[in-house]
């Protein structure tokens, strides 16, 4: 069997300004080389002959090959991605990106199309992710921060979106495999990619900057969102700070104006290179107001006419819009046209409304911090229902050791609640707070499933329901059970 050695290149980390191949950044030729792999399933005569031509994408799922993509064979928990490559050139793939030791003699005399070999093809991906990065050079936005990162980037893309083609990460992609998935979505006419960098340990954030190189940081806020495996509060700083590692040299940073920790652990070299946004003074894109509803958020912001109205729900709409016209204006985009920001929707699991049987829900499942938990109740706390509020908790992870004290003050905020059900052992802490703060009904379930049956004999018509929790909280079954959604955060395959 034939493998044809292709000579690899590596990024440099030069932010896509040095030296580039001319050969099409999408051609097989050009990806064997970004990818540092080495081609078999093919002689070398017919490489030559087809190493020039261009595939049609990247799918990291068999299911979703329609013809010429190449097919990333990862390996996960629960399936080998490798066992599926017939299926994706059954579907038509170009080639498949394997790993080098899954190949055998036996392997490769049933295999049929053109395999990239690699040592790690997860690592291959995020080489190959910034390889592209690097030769198509858009302007590319980062954004990291402890809660609002989805929704900053959703709005990002909606304002940079009128000014050229945009694209960005889809849904929550904001790990080592999603990140770089995302940077493969850039072609020779896109503008703009606007990319999210979530961590929930060190040097991640190094590491994903360090693929995407971008033009603008953005920090949504420091929180205490995986304070138990980032080492605190000083640990989460410390996190998000490494976005600033692979900033270009003359790259702008977007920060909220009221973290002084924040500012005091900013380099001094970013001076005249940071847009703040917020509410204080100190803010260059300053709010002056904000108006929320069931139906959305209407933010005053100074300079500005006309308020800004958005579909989404909350303080972090607020926020979220005020970081979006932050980063248009750290791009010099100050008079940008705002309408798109009226299209952008609440992201899947994050704080949507729903009404069923004259009952309102919302249904905030996807993830849990002690900010955005708070944000949620005060939002909660502020708009008018005929009936009675239910509040359906479970719980905040890692932590750490203030796990216990975070998880009281969440208790002891649900006072203007009618009924407060906590879900499993981390929110077990807030139940006796809120029988405190005098809340009629409390109730500690160990399992999500045992919320069901409370709430079909509780709820009346004209009730509310919020329901917020960890992800490991599996709260989204109950918006199943009780017939509110069908299919929760489903973003489909990569």
């Amino acid at each position: 069997m034939n493998e044809e050695q292709v000579e690899p290149i590596k990024p440099q980390g030069d932010n896509g300004r040095g030296a580039i191949s001319e050969e099409h950044p999408w051609s097989l030729a050009a990806i064997a080389r970004m990818t540092q792999a080495t081609v078999a399933g093919i002689s070398p005569e017919d490489w030559r002959l087809v190493s020039s031509l261009v595939a049609a994408g990247v799918t990291l799922d068999s299911r979703q090959v329609r013809g010429g993509e190449v097919f990333v064979a990862l390996e996960g928990e629960h399936t080998n991605g490798h066992k599926f490559i017939p299926q994706a050139f059954e579907s038509g793939a170009s080639a498949a990106l394997a790993k080098r030791t899954w190949w055998s003699r036996r392997k490769a005399a049933r295999a049929l199309g053109i395999h990239l070999l690699v040592d790690d093809p997860a690592e291959s991906l995020q080489w190959w992710g910034a390889g592209v990065r690097q030769r198509l050079n858009p302007t590319v936005v980062g954004v990291t921060g402890s809660t609002g990162k989805t929704t900053t980037k959703e709005l990002i893309l909606a304002l940079l979106g009128v000014r050229g083609p945009a694209v960005g990460t889809v849904g929550n992609r904001n790990n080592e495999l999603g990140l770089p998935w995302s940077l493969l979505q850039v072609r020779s006419d896109t503008r703009w990619a606007v990319v999210e960098m979530g961590t929930n340990h060190p040097g991640e954030i190094r590491r994903l900057g360090d693929l995407a190189r971008p033009d603008v940081a953005v920090i949504t806020c420091i929180g205490q969102a995986h304070a138990g495996p980032l080492g605190g509060p000083e640990g989460v700083l410390a996190a998000k700070l490494e976005i600033l590692e692979h900033l270009a040299p003359t790259g702008k940073l977007v920060i909220p104006d009221d973290h002084p920790k924040l500012e005091e652990a900013l380099p001094p070299e970013l001076e005249g290179r940071i847009v703040r946004f917020g509410w204080s003074e100190r803010a260059d894109v300053r709010g002056l107001g904000a108006d929320y509803s069931i139906e959305g958020t209407r933010i005053e912001i100074e300079g500005r006419d006309q308020p800004i109205t958005v579909p989404i729900l909350g303080r972090g709409a607020a926020q979220g819009v005020l970081a979006a016209l932050a980063t248009a204006r750290a791009l010099g985009l100050e008079a940008i046209d705002t309408t798109p920001l009226a299209a952008v929707t609440p992201a899947v699991g994050r704080l949507q409304a729903h009404r069923a049987q004259n009952v309102t829900w919302l249904v905030d499942t996807y993830n849990a911090s002690p900010e955005s938990t708070m944000a949620n109740l005060e939002f909660f706390d502020s708009i008018s229902v005929p009936g009675r509020k239910a509040f359906v908790f479970g719980g905040m992870r890692e932590l750490g050791d203030a796990s216990p004290e975070l998880h009281q003050a969440v208790g002891a905020a649900v006072g203007f609640c009618d009924a407060a059900v906590f879900v499993g052992e981390p929110a077990r802490t807030s139940a006796p707070e809120a029988q405190k703060a005098g809340v009629n009904q409390v109730m500690w379930c160990g399992e999500a499933s045992e919320v069901v049956p409370f709430l079909r004999r509780y709820l009346k018509p004209g009730d509310a329901v919020m329901l917020k929790g960890a992800r490991a909280a599996g709260l989204e079954q109950v918006a199943i059970d009780m017939g509110i959604i069908a299919d929760p955060n489903a973003e489909g395959g990569f």
